[in-house]
């Protein structure tokens, strides 16, 4: 068990709660306090808050795991992807085991209580100590149970989160970008925030409901940012490092080129785009109604065995009976793809303008 004298909780502000994470100096605890660190600080702590307790258990041989979760470390075969579980008195569970580290992340309501755990499976010789390559692999898995957590503490409140970025252009038109891992919403996103669009998020996003309209709020986080996305960016050019191993993405708040107010909480939500790499100019075509909810569904599903509630669904159909959703050819030129994406928003959301 931790015996290190705890730090002082840090508070994160949500748009209906407050996330208080505590628990020993770690690993563990320091990349939570990273996904979290470009949230905004709360003004009022008598809001509701949830605490998140922490324990970094990965060069010790106790744990503190209930018994419907130890279960898991002589199995870890079967959670090699992000699993979602129950037990008693636990509202709603995740656990994942991924290169010897086993995370669990488990939500008490009755308590506002979430129980963070990162232990070793069973056959593991991992060590937190082996260095940066390793603390890259603790972040996965503290990543991938604690996201699908969140979507469920949002979703208590009406809202649901989506593997998404989300934009606040200039002229005040709010846009959500979909795409898979990898598939151009990073890029898309700086090519609009170097022309002095807003962003809400890179990577999560929240969508609600106030006053009857639909609003995006954002999930803050860095940026990772692939050797590709940096070349396309003169500003960027900086982050280029002869050291940085091939393959390996740089970690990058956006403040530190495009200025500390780049980043805005919420907007009204006008239009969606699914992110197409492709070659030649930018253009758009409209998604039918049923392809546009698959690509939500998937963007709102984040581990397996996670269902989606009525709530979500709920959600879902208010934003397609809402606002158009396109598929967005890139082109070739991020610069030009910027340029042109501002120019035409306003257009897409009104459905005035289809096509190149």
């Amino acid at each position: 068990m931790q015996t290190n004298t705890q730090s002082a909780p840090k508070l994160y502000r949500f748009p209906d709660f407050v996330l208080k994470v505590s628990g020993n100096p770690s690993p563990v605890k320091e990349s939570i306090d990273n996904i979290f660190r470009l949230f905004p600080i709360p003004s009022d702590v008598n809001c509701r808050q949830i605490e998140m307790r922490v324990w970094d258990l990965l060069d010790e041989e106790a744990t503190i795991l209930p018994e419907f979760l130890s279960q898991y470390l002589s199995t870890p075969e079967t959670i090699a992807e992000p699993t979602m579980v129950q037990g008693e008195n636990v509202s709603i569970g995740f656990v994942h085991a991924h290169n010897g580290v086993f995370t669990a992340c488990y939500y008490m309501p009755e308590e506002s209580q979430i129980y963070f755990v990162a232990t070793m499976d069973n056959s593991s010789n991992f060590s937190a100590n082996q260095g940066t390559k390793q603390r890259a692999k603790i972040t996965l898995c503290v990543t991938s149970v604690l996201v699908p957590l969140m979507r469920e503490l949002v979703l208590e409140n009406q809202r649901i989160l989506f593997h998404s970025a989300a934009i606040a252009c200039p002229d005040g038109t709010g846009m959500l970008l979909f795409a898979d891992s990898g598939g151009g919403k990073t890029t898309t996103s700086l090519c609009l925030l170097r022309l002095g669009a807003k962003l809400l998020g890179d990577d999560l996003v929240m969508a609600g409901e106030e006053n009857g309209s639909l609003f995006l709020h954002g999930f803050a986080e860095p940026l990772n940012l692939t050797e590709q996305t940096i070349s396309f960016f003169d500003e960027l050019a900086y982050l280029k490092s002869p050291e940085t191993p091939v393959g390996t993405k740089v970690v990058f708040s956006p403040q530190d080129v495009y200025g500390p107010s780049c980043f805005q909480e919420k907007v009204p939500l006008h239009v969606a785009y699914i992110v197409h790499k492709s070659q030649g100019t930018p253009h758009v075509e409209l998604l039918s109604t049923q392809e546009s909810l698959g690509f939500l569904l998937r963007a709102h599903t984040f581990a397996r065995c996670q269902s989606i509630s009525r709530i979500a669904l709920n959600r879902i159909y208010q934003i397609l009976d809402s606002v158009r959703l396109y598929r967005l050819h890139t082109g070739s030129d991020p610069v030009a793809l910027g340029k042109w994406l501002l120019d035409s928003a306003h257009d897409h959301a009104q459905g005035t303008f289809i096509g190149r």
